[in-house]
């Protein structure tokens, strides 16, 4: 039987869904190209279409840009006596004594062993006096009274507050110890003339303290001009003030973190300042007890 290529036949085809009639039209005809040229003409619709969707939702993404960024940004910096301020690594109420103390050997997890480390690094104090620099709570000085029960303390700090707080804690170690306790509210500033104390002492000790008066921060002193002079400067200041401070013979001993002075150019700048036999008793981290002696002439 001949296929005609003008009127193509049908044949009947079963489904699942019944009988349905289909074209049988020969190769090469006309019937034939015109489905590949429906498909190609669907291909490229629908690559128009995706590329118009893309383009829309690139511009959708653009223009609503700026409200999501208001939504996702982080907040700002916390207001002044936002809880929040203990969210941050750098954060805290560094200037309540109240919550120093409290979170003191949380967030310096050293600061214990530390002030351990500074006692032991002390010469004998029995019938010493010791000038505790700084001297916050009393934490090191409350440690000293601990270890020498007879010592004789000067505790010097800006705070009022800290130092009534200083004052009840050496009591809870030794009652009767404040007829023998000097407590000096003062503010130090750095200069060749700085004087801690109005009499010698045989001893000066800082916990934690030599960087808040190079670096002042805002909750210990008034707001200063900018500074016109180095760190290394800063610190030759504030020893040759502790050298001033101490009798020959006498000693400093301090316990610090290293922080925008190493710890090699505090000792180098300790034997500028006149000190000998400096040295460093301990480190860890970067964390430490170093000390020296004013000469006896």
């Amino acid at each position: 039987m001949e296929l005609s290529t003008s009127s193509p036949e049908f044949v009947s085809v079963s489904t699942p869904l019944g009988t349905k009639q289909m074209t049988l039209a020969p190769f090469g005809s006309d019937t034939q190209s015109k489905p590949k040229s429906r498909k190609k003409s669907r291909q490229k619709k629908r690559k128009v279409d995706e590329a118009s969707s893309s383009m829309s939702s690139s511009s959708s993404s653009s223009s609503s840009s700026p409200s999501k960024a208001t939504t996702t940004a982080p907040a700002s910096s916390p207001s002044n006596g936002s809880w929040a301020k203990n969210l941050q690594r750098r954060g805290g109420f560094w200037g309540d004594a109240y919550w120093y103390d409290l979170q003191l050997e949380k967030r310096l997890l050293l600061a214990k062993p530390m002030l351990t480390e500074l006692v032991l690094a002390l010469p004998p104090c029995g019938d010493k006096t010791v000038l505790d620099l700084c001297a916050g709570s009393g934490r090191a000085s409350a440690a000293i009274l601990e270890a020498y029960p007879t010592v004789k303390l000067v505790l010097v700090d800006s705070s009022e507050q800290r130092l009534t707080m200083a004052s009840q804690r050496l009591e809870a170690v030794q009652q009767g110890v404040k007829e023998r306790t000097q407590l000096v509210t003062k503010v130090v500033t750095l200069s060749a003339t700085t004087q801690l104390c109005d009499e010698p002492v045989d001893v000066v000790v800082a916990c934690l303290a030599f960087h808040v008066l190079t670096e002042k921060p805002a909750h210990y002193a008034q707001a200063e001009e900018e500074k016109t002079v180095s760190v290394e400067e800063e610190y030759e200041e504030l020893f040759r003030a502790v050298w001033r401070a101490l009798r020959p013979g006498g000693h400093v001993v301090f316990a610090d973190h290293v922080g925008q002075l190493s710890l090699f150019k505090q000792l180098k700048t300790l034997e500028k300042a006149g000190f000998e036999d400096v040295d460093c008793a301990w480190r860890q981290d970067d964390s430490f007890v170093a000390g020296g002696r004013k000469p006896l002439a």
